[in-house]
């Protein structure tokens, strides 16, 4: 059976970078800045403004924003309209499921259908009349089983859709921000309760609603290189200076499974900080993330660096425990005779960048934890 589509490719209508945008929310007495990570619904909504407006995207490459994280840095006016747009998107009426549902079981309850059929019964038929009428639209998707979890849900596009009765197979073809350039899936099967993701990372969603979503007519200038690096230009980079040839590497953090053996019923509030050549992120994007012995927690924390040919890649994970009282990289630490533990390497040309799939268990700690990540050349 093939797919109902309608004219939206992400190829050539998707944004040409990932969601890494950092958004400074405020700045504490002593300098400390509270943050959030990603404008996914921002990006969506503005993807969609300039498809239904019929205006070609910013050719712009993560290479263009070379020294502000491979994003429009603030101040540019498409960083400005993606984050308006970002605030769009949670003031329409549909956001509120993102909360409903996360505290939602996936099947029935006495007064509930659950998030799995609300999203095949009700859900994907909203997408489908959307789709049928050739439009694109955007959806929320659901990862998050409680409320602390409620910043790992996400927001993308589904521009074209496939339904199998006979296997009770469905497939939603989908733009998500996080994967630039690229035709994804999402696909569930008959009796599975969530979602699969055909991303490099292999995500599994709870389930996805569609998102209230107006058009909106662009800014005139969202495409304009002014204030922007030049190849000429570039921002001097401590691991990367001028003058000195660079290689480009994403770094894929994609799980962490807690380990602590001196006690199987540990848990505790935990977060991670990474530091990859200087560009730094956490995990969960903010708060913390209560975490259980012997239980894996997926990441999918992505970061695109440059360093220089004779240097090296440094990939820097440090866990932090909310409940001691030790500053760690300027946040609340851990006390360092109990503490979480860290990764850390430095990889070089000699150890081929590290390229490839890595699996460290930390140092520094009662246990720790082990981190998955992946180093790609890019």
């Amino acid at each position: 059976m093939a797919p109902v589509l309608t004219g939206f490719d992400p190829r050539v209508h998707g944004f040409h970078f990932a969601n890494r945008f950092v958004n400074n929310i405020v700045t504490l007495p002593g300098g400390d800045a509270i943050t959030t990570y990603g404008r996914c619904g921002g990006m969506a909504y503005a993807v969609l403004d300039l498809y239904r407006s019929d205006r070609a995207v910013p050719d712009f490459q993560e290479a263009d924003f070379a020294g502000f994280g491979g994003v429009p840095p603030d101040g540019h006016p498409l960083a400005a309209y993606i984050f308006k747009r970002q605030l769009d998107s949670f003031a329409v009426f549909s956001a509120i499921k993102f909360f409903e549902w996360s505290l939602t079981p996936d099947g029935p309850t006495f007064l509930r259908r659950g998030v799995r059929r609300w999203t095949r019964e009700d859900e994907f038929a909203k997408l489908a009349r959307s789709i049928d009428n050739g439009l694109p639209v955007p959806i929320g998707l659901i990862y998050a089983d409680e409320a602390s979890e409620l910043s790992r849900n996400h927001q993308f596009i589904a521009y074209g859709y496939e339904h199998d009765p006979g296997t009770d197979r469905y497939e939603v073809l989908v733009y998500d921000v996080n994967w630039p350039d690229q035709a994804l899936r999402l696909v569930s099967d008959d009796g599975e309760a969530h979602w699969l993701e055909t991303s490099p990372n292999q995500e599994v969603w709870r389930g996805w609603f569609v998102q209230d979503y107006a058009v909106k007519l662009p800014p005139a200038d969202i495409d304009t290189r002014v204030g922007l690096p030049t190849p000429r230009n570039l921002p001097q980079n401590p691991v990367a200076p001028k003058g000195r040839r660079t290689l480009q590497f994403a770094v894929t953090f994609t799980q962490v499974s807690i380990l602590h053996d001196e006690s199987t019923d540990f848990d505790d509030a935990l977060w991670i900080e990474f530091d990859v050549a200087g560009e730094r992120g956490r995990w969960p994007g903010r708060g913390t993330k209560t975490v259980v012995h012997g239980k894996s927690y997926r990441l999918n924390r992505r970061f695109v660096v440059e360093v220089a040919e004779d240097a090296a890649l440094s990939v820097f994970a440090l866990g932090v425990d909310e409940d001691n009282g030790v500053q760690s990289l300027g946040q609340p630490g851990f006390d360092n005779e109990q503490q979480t533990g860290v990764v850390a390497h430095r990889y070089t040309a000699a150890e081929g960048w590290g390229i490839g799939t890595h699996v460290e268990r930390s140092s520094g700690g009662p246990g720790g934890f082990m981190l998955s990540y992946t180093i790609e050349k890019v």
